[in-house]
């Protein structure tokens, strides 16, 4: 029990943005009057997190994106890696054009910003999905390979990076089994 106690302090350091809060293992000891338990803490500086410029969606969406609280690294790759995260995802959801920059900011000996400036620029949607130059191959042989879908009426679609590969992949595949060998697919 005191170990899950232990941990309860460590997420609730945590959670307060002490990323690299450092809690000791319980040190117990007993004399005439009874026992007593003392637990080390270290908690280093406090994160704080901004998110600054044009995101396109809610700040609060994009902070719960950010995964600086859950992996709890503080370098530049980290950073960089989070920048480049949270730009696919904002291209995910529509933004095609969105940019991220992440900056640590030590503003004081104990205290850290992160500062988060987006710049979502205009968002697209998906109105429809066109194939294009396959003059060998009927395009009713190839629709069936594509999994990206347009926008319906109540219903908006974005093009997301990881299916429109999976289609661009698909597709090449579909070509080569063919014997198109020097097929090009690309997404636009």
């Amino acid at each position: 029990q005191l170990d899950r106690g232990v941990e309860r302090l460590r997420e609730r350091y945590y959670a307060a943005g002490y990323l690299k809060a450092v809690i000791g293992p319980p040190q117990v000891s007993q004399d005439r009057r009874g026992v007593s338990i003392t637990v080390p803490i270290e908690r280093g500086p406090r994160f704080r997190v901004v998110v600054e410029g044009r995101p396109g969606v809610r700040s609060g969406t994009l902070r719960d994106q950010l995964t600086l609280f859950q992996e709890r690294r503080d370098d530049e790759d980290f950073y960089a890696e989070e920048a480049e995260r949270l730009t696919r995802y904002l291209v995910d959801q529509g933004f095609r054009r969105a940019s991220v920059r992440i900056e640590r900011v030590q503003e004081a000996p104990d205290a850290i910003l992160v500062r988060v400036v987006v710049d979502a620029g205009p968002r697209f949607r998906l109105d429809r999905v066109t194939i294009a130059g396959n003059a060998a191959v009927p395009t009713h042989e190839l629709t069936p390979l594509i999994r990206t879908t347009p926008s319906k009426l109540f219903r908006a679609r974005f093009a997301q990076a990881d299916t429109l590969d999976a289609d661009r992949e698909r597709l090449l595949a579909w070509y080569r089994a063919q014997g198109f060998m020097a097929a090009k697919v690309a997404a636009e």
